[in-house]
């Protein structure tokens, strides 16, 4: 009998991760297919939690950076802005990420002392800040979205984690839960910002609100060159998540976005335009 209990016990549980799985695999998108081309070559930039892969040989001399939700590690835009003299405009409204650029602020001009941690909360003293500024880094305290609007802005579930979510991503979407209110802004004010609607490169981690941001970039033709976009909705599958995440997909496709890589729930987009023209095809910075 005592066998028998346990046989059954491992049959459920083999029934119960199979269903699992099953349910997994329904509920996640299929992804799009990586295109190649020996011109676009690939280069990777920030800690191991921070890192964005993308192409330099897609780049104009000093571009710029649109970095939207960094959190507690900025070590892929610090590294892009040194490496590329670029511009940088970064947009984050979370609590722990304001507080975290004005503490990186006190140690501009300084060189690091100290190797990246493996999470996504950098030690200041991890970044390379020797040619950081404030005319080359610009921080604003906004969330994007498709348009100016006040905004509840969703606490994350566990209370140690830094990403607050305009779409409350962790919580299934629902409208209750804990909140602040923050302003939000959407890409013909991110332009105004810039003072440019020519953006080299667009980092998107936003937490559920890529597609309302970019679906209003290019109903308002802003195309960037590039866009390095995580997925949130991957992290938390539901049949929600994978409808949203289909939409992102397709809308980067039929704007004529080609995919060039993946890394995780990472996908690095590039304008298809912008790949045939041959300004591109030479490196911004060898440094």
């Amino acid at each position: 009998m005592y066998l028998y209990t346990v046989q059954m016990s491992n049959l459920l549980e083999k029934i119960s991760i199979k269903f699992f799985q099953f349910r997994l695999r329904l509920m996640t998108p299929k992804y799009p297919k990586i295109k190649g081309d020996p011109k676009i070559t690939l280069d990777c930039l920030g800690s191991i939690y921070g890192r964005k892969y993308f192409s330099p040989s897609m780049l104009r001399s000093s571009p710029i950076l649109v970095s939207g939700g960094v959190g507690e590690d900025i070590s892929f835009d610090i590294e892009f802005i040194t490496k590329f003299e670029a511009k940088g405009f970064l947009f984050d409204p979370t609590p722990r990420a304001i507080k975290h650029i004005e503490n990186a602020k006190e140690f501009y001009g300084s060189e690091p002392n100290q190797m990246y941690s493996d999470s996504g909360e950098q030690d200041i003293r991890s970044y390379n800040l020797k040619s950081i500024n404030s005319s080359n880094l610009n921080f604003h305290s906004y969330a994007l979205l498709d348009s100016p609007k006040v905004v509840r802005f969703y606490e994350p579930l566990n209370p140690t984690h830094v990403s607050y979510s305009v779409q409350n991503i962790q919580n299934q979407f629902s409208e209750n839960g804990s909140h602040i209110e923050v302003s939000a802004i959407g890409p013909k004010e991110v332009c105004e910002l810039v003072k440019s609607n020519q953006i080299d490169v667009l980092k998107l981690d936003i937490e559920g609100s890529e597609y309302l941001f970019l679906s209003s970039c290019f109903e308002s033709r802003i195309y960037p060159h590039q866009i390095l976009i995580e997925v949130d909705e991957l992290h938390f599958p539901s049949f929600k998540s994978r409808k949203i995440a289909k939409k992102i997909f397709s809308l980067l496709t039929s704007n004529k976005y080609q995919l060039i890589y993946i890394d995780g729930f990472n996908f690095t987009y590039i304008l298809e335009k912008s790949a045939r023209s041959s300004q591109y095809y030479e490196p911004a910075s060898k440094k």
